[in-house]
């Protein structure tokens, strides 16, 4: 069981990450248009000699990218059954399947460079500490590879599982005229957040 102080690292790891997140579009603008470096650190760089702005080497290459977003517990809670499969057992082996080292050299081999994962969907860390963690070792394997991966994060708030996490979380929620949460299209499960909300950091 954890204590209350680490519960609150945990709080506070979640809020600076997801508060970083969001400065760092306005950073890039920022950056851009004073032709700052934006990629220090990610190996050689590249300056274009149009624009003056300086891009990580890599990119002359292209981008060719693959993406397997969607966090396990989501696709539970949804209730998604995949075209060959039976159904929930299937599921979880089949997104399994999607971590594996094996699935990484089968993109290295197709010359995939980017792989978009997920991060955090929109339940809770706890809830999605299992997609989290397999995120987690993907992208290690992956980074062996030579492929980059970027974390998907949902805009939507899982309720039943992340205001159990985030009893806050309620309040961050968009409302319409009459007061009542907007879903995501038919996904009633999963209310869309207002990201001007403070407490939402």
């Amino acid at each position: 069981m954890k204590s209350d102080t680490q519960e609150q690292n945990a709080l506070v790891t979640r809020r600076s990450f997801l508060e970083r997140a969001s400065l760092l579009p306005p950073i890039l603008a920022i950056a851009q248009s004073l032709r700052l470096p934006l990629y220090a650190g990610l190996g050689s760089e590249l300056t274009d000699p149009s624009s003056g702005v300086v891009r990580p080497a890599w990119l002359r290459e292209g981008v060719v990218g693959a993406w397997h977003m969607e966090a396990l517990e989501f696709y539970m809670r949804r209730g998604y059954a995949s075209v060959t499969g039976n159904g929930p057992v299937d599921l979880d082996y089949l997104w399994k399947e999607a971590f594996k080292e094996t699935t990484v050299q089968h993109y290295k081999e197709l010359g995939i460079n980017l792989v978009i994962m997920p991060l955090q969907k929109g339940a809770g860390l706890k809830a999605e500490s299992k997609s989290i963690e397999a995120t987690r070792k993907f992208t290690e394997n992956a980074h062996r590879h030579g492929i980059r991966v970027g974390g998907y994060i949902g805009s939507t708030m899982m309720y039943e599982t992340l205001y159990a996490e985030e009893p806050d979380a309620s309040n961050w929620e968009q409302i319409d005229e009459r007061g009542r949460p907007i879903y995501y299209y038919d996904q009633t499960f999963r209310h869309i957040a207002c990201r001007n909300n403070p407490g939402r950091e």
